[in-house]
């Protein structure tokens, strides 16, 4: 079964960065189970949860609440990996595509939050 929000390629590609993350996270050193590997899942999960939960409200002020929410916790990401990448908790070809897709959905988000911007 597919809801509505499953339509939107926003949601779509920050479904696959969730699932890129969740895949990344084993990598991290064990001491990091309850550090930044639990803030990375917890962003990443928020970026499609966020988008879904907009795609569901009423007015399109609160849909493009929804979309800004999602774009914080996808910046809040974007420095998780830069960091882990940084202190080289993983090597680099495995954090790049995650960091590619994260861009690619920080646009999308942005195009969504336009559009409904359009409908005030």
């Amino acid at each position: 079964m597919t809801y509505g929000h499953q339509t939107l390629d926003a949601w779509q590609q920050a479904f696959r960065l969730t699932t890129m993350v969740y895949r990344l996270v084993p990598d991290l050193p064990s001491n990091e189970k309850y550090g930044l590997s639990s803030q990375m899942r917890r962003a990443s999960v928020s970026i499609p949860s966020n988008i879904a939960e907009g795609y569901g409200r009423f007015t399109p002020a609160e849909k493009r609440r929804h979309c800004e929410i999602a774009f914080g916790e996808a910046a809040e990401l974007e420095t998780q990996l830069m960091l882990a990448k940084e202190l080289q908790m993983i090597r680099a070809e495995i954090i790049d595509p995650v960091l590619v897709q994260l861009s690619r959905v920080r646009a999308l988000i942005y195009q969504l939050s336009k559009s409904y911007e359009n409908r005030e």
